[in-house]
Parts: structure tokens; C-alpha cells; sequence
């Protein structure tokens, strides 16, 4: 009785195979199906080739309406992506050469900070817009200043505008709106009273905008002197 249990008559091929052969079916008496597994595996074939299209299109209707089954998928993909070797390592090959093909094309560039013309080095500092350590600094305490001058205006004014403090001086052409006195650039952020402040025409206190059009550049003595005052023409345009 126990040797009959252990093999299974396939009702496709006809062939007596072992049970370990048969896939599981709940509905059957046995708990195995009436055909092996070899046999499932061509019917499944011959069916994709003769409803492929149909199955397809259903396949990714059902990914397009639920986000759940499609990154599943995607994850059990790219998991079994990953523990292929050769794939892994020929990825890399043409990761490598994309970056050195986008290197090369890029060819010299002008620093966004002092404007000289390099040409960036290959590397994990590809990615950089200045041409020195000194430049990615300075760069740096400008994105500080704008994201505390936008903090600032943020709680009082209505209107916030982002933008680079240095357009403003460059458009004012580096000279006081208040006294007319030409400002160095290098004196930036410094406690000098030359040194070159955004300076707001109507102060945000009292429901000025931080923007291009309602900013002006000045040294510091006159933006200590003029306090909360409205002092200076507003711009037509920014």
C-alpha cells in the first residue's frame, strides 16, 4: 500500500512517475495533481504561446493598477539581478564607462563663484561647480545665508522668493543704493561697515515681500543706520 502511494499514473503523458513529480492540488483526493509537473510546464507554454498578448496585457494592466504587486515585483527582480555575478560585474563595466563618457563630454566649465574656467577632475568631486575647496566653501555659506534669509522672511512675510543674494549685488553693480559707495566682494559676510548687505526696501516687519524686486544692496553702516525704515526705489523688475 505505501509503494502504491509513492507513484502516480500522469492522466497527460501517461507515464508512472513518482509523487514527488505531481504538483500540489488541494481539490484531489491524493493532494497532488493529476499530471506531473513536465506536462503543466508544456500546457503553460503552449498556452503563453497561444494567449501571450491576452496574458500580457492583463499582466500589465494588473501592475498599472496596483502599485503593491508592481514594486514587488520589481523587488523579487532586482533581487535576482543582484545575485547573478556576471550581471553585477557587467553592470559596473558600463556604469563606469557612462560616467567617464558624461566626464569627457562636460570637457571645461566656468566656476559659479569666482568664474575662472577648469576643467573638473574625474573622480568623487566630478560632480562639483567650483573650481577649488575655497570656492565649494564659499559656495556653501551662500546656500546657509539664502535658506536663513528665506527662514526669516518666511515668518513674517506673505511673498518668498529664492534666489542668490550676489544677483542682487551684481545687478546693483556692487554699490551702496543708500550712500553710493562702491563694495568689495571679498568683504561679504564680514563685520566691516563697507561690507555688502541685501538690504530689504520695504522691511518685511512691515509686510515687505523677499524678493528680487523689493531688495537692494547696501553697505552695513547704511543698513544699521536705516533700521525698519522704507528707504530706496523698488524695481520694476527683479
Amino acid at each position: 500500500m505505501t509503494e502504491s502511494l509513492q507513484i502516480k499514473k500522469c492522466t497527460q503523458c501517461g507515464i508512472v512517475k513518482p509523487i514527488a513529480e505531481f504538483g500540489p492540488c488541494k481539490k484531489s483526493r491524493d493532494g497532488h495533481k493529476s499530471h506531473c509537473k513536465s506536462c503543466c510546464c508544456l500546457s503553460e507554454k503552449l498556452r503563453r504561446i497561444k494567449y501571450g498578448d491576452i496574458i500580457r496585457a492583463k499582466d500589465r494592466e494588473r501592475r498599472t493598477n496596483n502599485i503593491d504587486i508592481r514594486k514587488a515585483q520589481e523587488h523579487r527582480a532586482g533581487a535576482k539581478r543582484r545575485l547573478n555575478v556576471e550581471y553585477m560585474n557587467k553592470k559596473k563595466k558600463d556604469d563606469l564607462l557612462k560616467r567617464r563618457t558624461l566626464h569627457e563630454q562636460r570637457g571645461m566649465m566656468r566656476c559659479i563663484i569666482c568664474g575662472v574656467m577648469f576643467v573638473p577632475v574625474y573622480g568623487k568631486h566630478s560632480w562639483r561647480e567650483t573650481c577649488s575647496d575655497a570656492c565649494s566653501e564659499e559656495q556653501g555659506k551662500r546656500r546657509k545665508r539664502r535658506k536663513t534669509s528665506a527662514y526669516k522672511a518666511r515668518k513674517k512675510s506673505k511673498v518668498i522668493e529664492l534666489f542668490d543674494p550676489f544677483d542682487v549685488f551684481a545687478r546693483d553693480k556692487w554699490r551702496c543704493q543708500l550712500c553710493g559707495r562702491k563694495l568689495k566682494k571679498q568683504h561679504r559676510g564680514t563685520k566691516r561697515f563697507d561690507a555688502p548687505e541685501l538690504d530689504h526696501i520695504i522691511p518685511i516687519s512691515k509686510g515687505g515681500e523677499h524678493s528680487r524686486k523689493n531688495t537692494q544692496c547696501a553697505c552695513r553702516k547704511c543698513n544699521i543706520e536705516k533700521g525698519a525704515k522704507e528707504l530706496g526705489q523698488l524695481r520694476l523688475f527683479g
